[in-house]
């Protein structure tokens, strides 16, 4: 039984409840916009050099494909379409849901819906395509396996991982022990017994578990069990010790673990109503803090420490939260802010103090994490916004690129 360290202190800063909009600063003004498709929390976007590319869920699920299904490559300067590319049809009611991109060398290698894991060439061509007959439901990951670069996807319906060289295309497949059953997050490589090997840490949906995988044998190295992982699992030295952690997050709880042996340090629950929801987190270097995002009842953003201190919290009424928070600095002070999109639309940039800065407003829900770069080449910050309506829009913001995380 794993013993939780609840928040007992005061939050140092609690803005109150009320309408959001109601901002200290304006929002920024928006660059340019294009229709492309609509994204889900699962998906990213992602900067390749002058282009950003947009994966596309589709909004028409169970009815078919979707003519904006895909992926879109996107002018990061004028938001102009380079490319629209879509995942081979095998039968003609297959969905064409492009789930994550990931960038290597060879190529944008992405997952999707029934057609397993793909790579388009910078010119659009299709390199390789491994059909797994089961989703991808997340973005692949980079894995520096025993026998060199690997990108790797897991498979949904399924209790394995399929691995594919993105030079040539080359895959096979990895079973995860120990009953695992119906993996539900993007897969998380990282050292976390210091052998010089990337290890995997997987969720999987039916089977209550969180499993890492040696990178070397592929067998169990720990495991969480009884509960239903619904965030993807991140590696991170959240103490600065050399030794990663394992952060991941159930119901309304965020569990951080040793890396080298899954033993827990830290088990938050969020206080406040029952049924919330943790789907996402980030990790806060600056503000040596997790950004938790609480859904449905009670939601709200909290800054809590590695002691289990609720630092601050901001109350979000009525705006349910699924995309993880965005770190980068649009003040232009040289440090980073968390950018906090809502499915009731709204944009909130929070500093590390807790203080809301300003909130944008999207003509739709918006589902997906807010990409953050720049985009224009002057070293700013452009923000991309993702909302169900099916646009994206950029932001301009004066801050660095870049700033301190």
């Amino acid at each position: 039984m794993l013993s939780l360290l609840l928040a007992c202190a005061p939050p140092s800063t609690v803005l109150p409840p009320g309408d959001l909009g109601q901002a200290l600063v304006k929002g920024p003004k928006v660059l340019w916009e294009a229709q492309v498709g609509r994204m889900t929390w699962r998906s990213r976007m992602v900067q390749d050099g002058a282009v950003l590319l947009v994966p596309s869920n589709g909004d028409e699920w169970g009815t078919g494909p979707d003519a904006r299904d895909g992926l879109w490559v996107l002018d990061g300067r004028k938001g102009s379409t380079e490319l629209h590319l879509l995942v081979p049809e095998t039968t003609p009611a297959r969905e064409r849901d492009v789930n994550g991109v990931l960038v290597t060398e060879a190529g944008w290698t992405v997952s999707t819906d029934q057609n397993g894991l793909l790579q388009w060439s910078r010119q659009g061509a299709l390199n390789w395509h491994v059909e797994m007959g089961g989703d991808i439901e997340f973005p692949p990951s980079v894995w520096r396996s025993p026998e060199g670069l690997r990108v790797v996807g897991a498979v949904e319906r399924a209790s394995q991982l399929v691995t594919v060289d993105p030079e040539t295309g080359e895959s096979a497949t990895l079973r995860v022990p120990n009953g695992f059953e119906k993996a539900f997050s993007q897969v998380a490589a990282g050292d976390l017994n210091g052998d010089g090997v990337q290890d995997l840490v997987i969720a999987g949906r039916h089977s209550h578990q969180l499993i890492a995988l040696d990178g070397q044998s592929q067998r169990a190295l720990w495991q969480h069990e009884g509960h239903i992982y619904q965030a993807s699992p991140q590696i991170v030295d959240v103490d600065g010790d050399g030794a990663p952690e394992v952060i991941s997050a159930f119901a309304d709880t965020v569990l951080i673990s040793e890396g080298a042996t899954g033993k827990p340090k830290l088990v938050y629950k969020t206080p406040g109503a029952r049924y919330a929801t943790v789907h996402a987190f980030t990790w806060w270097p600056q503000a040596q803090c997790l950004i938790i995002p609480r859904s449905r009842v009670d939601a709200s953003v909290s800054c809590v420490s590695l002691e289990g201190e609720l630092i601050w919290s901001l109350p979000i009424l009525s705006q349910r939260i699924s995309a993880a928070p965005t770190l980068a600095d649009v003040d232009g002070d040289g440090t980073n802010e968390a950018i906090v999109a809502t499915e009731g639309g709204r944009v909130l940039a929070v500093n590390a103090q807790g203080e809301l800065l300003w909130a944008w407003t999207a003509p739709d829900a918006i589902e997906a994490p807010v990409f953050a770069g720049d985009l224009r080449g002057d070293g700013r910050t452009t923000l991309v916004v993702a909302s169900h309506d099916g646009w994206v829009r950029a932001l301009k913001t004066p801050g660095v690129a870049g700033g301190v995380q």
